[in-house]
């Protein structure tokens, strides 16, 4: 059973490395993931700027002028660094739904092209929608996503000011983002909603994994959004292998 689980486990958390393979194996998927991964590097920036320029002086300067600190300052040093972990959580947080929401209506069509590709290359020719109206179906689901993602995502952030759910939230954020990297899979396959639900129930070992991944990409500012086309892929090749009992 354990062994069973660490397996399905280490298949989601593995995903990523398969969707690599895929991008780097086709001209076309890498034509498509090209935009992506522009706006995605943007993000790197952004982070990085945002960190550099106005999240560690903030911080720096209320410590030194907080007469509390000053009281306590034989563990100055332990009490800056859980400051500064709390603040980039939320930070990070913030960024990530603020930076994930804008990257899909964006990418969205991109995505929809790459996963459609990836599909006649593993299932073959296959009867589905066109690609125009794929993509103009998945551009109009970004759309949606905007208010349900920003509704979890305000409830997240607020969560993310209590000890102890901060984390909590975050993980389950990122386990929400993992499926929905399967979504474009789900439109190609003609799923329908509670077929989708039903699916992620039923593999949630699977995303458990991918979300791991996903979440590890946090640790450099704006790189999920650089890495996303291949977790898409991955999230796409993992659920063909489980849905059409591929190899």
């Amino acid at each position: 059973m354990l062994t069973r689980s660490v397996s399905r486990f280490m298949m989601g958390f593995s995903s990523p490395l398969e969707g690599a393979q895929v991008i780097f194996s086709s001209k076309k998927n890498m034509t498509f993931a090209i935009l992506p991964f522009l706006i995605g590097a943007f993000f790197v920036v952004v982070g990085f700027v945002t960190a550099s320029q106005y999240l560690q002086p903030w911080l720096s300067q209320w410590t030194e002028s907080s007469d509390f600190l000053k009281d306590w300052s034989f563990i100055r040093p332990v009490i800056d660094f859980l400051l500064l972990l709390f603040t980039w959580i939320i930070v990070s947080v913030a960024n990530f739904i603020a930076g994930y929401i804008c990257i899909i209506v964006v990418g969205g069509p991109f995505y929809a092209l790459m996963v459609e590709n990836l599909f006649k290359t593993e299932l073959g020719e296959r009867e589905g929608r066109s690609s125009l109206k794929l993509m103009l179906t998945m551009f109009l689901t970004s759309l949606m996503k905007i208010l349900v993602f920003a509704l979890i995502g305000l409830f997240c952030f607020i969560l993310a000011f209590i000890p102890g759910f901060n984390l909590l939230a975050t993980f389950v954020l990122v386990l929400l983002v993992a499926f929905d990297c399967s979504d474009y899979a789900f439109e190609v396959d003609l799923l329908k909603l509670r077929e989708r639900f039903r699916f992620l129930l039923s593999h949630l070992m699977e995303y458990t994994g991918l979300s791991v991944a996903i979440l590890l990409t946090g640790f450099l500012p704006g790189s999920f959004f650089i890495l996303l086309p291949i977790f898409i892929c991955g999230a796409t090749k993992m659920y063909i292998q489980l849905n059409h009992k591929t190899v």
